[in-house]
């Protein structure tokens, strides 16, 4: 049986909400050198009733380095 009721949210490394699917953009300024971002991913309910079952997510995202 699948969960329903339930998405993908990403976190910043201060662990806030990443805005996706929408037009605004998140800047990481970048230094000379090694550079680590850090990213959390959690489940997160999207209606108000959630059901119990097996989960799975898949989440791709595109990195433009200037």
């Amino acid at each position: 049986m699948l969960a329903s009721g339930v998405g993908v949210e990403i976190l910043n490394d201060d662990q806030d909400t990443i805005s996706i699917n929408n037009a605004d953009s998140v800047v990481y300024p970048l230094k000379a050198g090694r550079n680590t971002l850090s990213f959390y991913i959690r489940y997160k309910s999207t209606r108000p009733t959630v059901t119990s079952g097996n989960a799975t997510a898949v989440m791709y995202f595109d990195m433009q380095y200037e």
